[in-house]
């Protein structure tokens, strides 16, 4: 809202602010805001059972709990917002990009190739740094005071409806949408989270596993190319194959990995 105003306007004269762009509302802290008082709440009993803190009421849901909560809250102080120009330099070159000419793309190309060396060089360094830490498996997770909370729709006293249903309302009535009921809520969560929980994850752990073997830098006999199906179920790993290649000359093989470059001799 910083870089587009509500009265912004496109370079055709249209206001920028139309559909399906809709203007954020900016989220002011009200302790006595009912929806406030329950995303505070939620948010505090969650992190507390992570961190094995005790609750201090034996009715955390109710309004005197709420309120004494957003209270203890509203001590805290947001620092102001501090324009970045850098940033916002971003989102006008992103909002623009399609109207880029021949030029600016010839410089958005030279910045890209600019970003991907320094990429390079940061992957390098990171290699290293992955190589060189070690997890200690010898003491067990509560010493680390924390443990993980596993998801669980069914059960109304874990905080974790109560926290999904606290911020997706925070988030409609930043953009105007329609708030939703807690029961909603929960059902559109009992579809959503499991399917996170089950393929996404997996694939996420397939890839992560991958990526790990990659930075290691193993045999390509030792990568997997892994096929997964929940519903049968079934999991299947083989060795990948070599990536097909195109013979051009002799001695000259490409493949969609291969890049070109060419430069002016004048």
């Amino acid at each position: 809202m910083h870089v587009y105003p509500l009265d912004s306007k496109t370079k055709e004269g249209n206001l920028f602010w139309t559909l399906p762009k809709r203007p954020p509302a900016h989220a002011q802290y009200d302790k006595s805001n009912p929806l406030h008082q329950k995303f505070i709440t939620a948010l505090a009993c969650l992190r507390a059972t992570i961190f094995f803190i005790e609750i201090p009421s034996k009715q955390p849901r109710s309004e005197t709990f709420r309120k004494q909560c957003s209270d203890a809250a509203d001590h805290f102080k947001v620092p102001a917002f501090v324009p970045n120009d850098a940033k916002a330099k971003e989102i006008q070159d992103q909002v623009n990009k399609a109207g880029k000419k021949d030029d600016e793309e010839e410089k958005e190309e030279q910045k890209e190739q600019q970003v991907e060396d320094d990429t390079e060089a940061k992957l390098s360094d990171f290699k290293q740094l992955f190589k060189s830490l070690k997890l200690d498996t010898s003491k067990p997770l509560d010493e680390f005071f924390i443990r993980k909370e596993d998801f669980e729709k069914d059960n109304d006293a874990n905080y974790h409806i109560d926290i999904i249903h606290a911020m997706a309302n925070c988030r409609a009535v930043n953009y105007k949408l329609d708030e939703m009921d807690w029961l909603t809520t929960k059902l559109k969560a009992g579809r959503i989270v499991p399917a996170l929980a089950t393929t996404t994850a997996a694939i996420a752990g397939l890839q992560t596993l991958e990526m790990v073997k990659t930075i290691i830098g193993v045999k390509k006999v030792d990568m997997k190319s892994a096929f997964l199906n929940l519903a049968v179920p079934v999991l299947q790993a083989a060795e990948p194959g070599d990536v097909k290649k195109e013979k051009l000359l002799k001695d000259l093989e490409v493949s969609i990995w291969d890049r070109w470059e060419l430069k002016d001799f004048k």
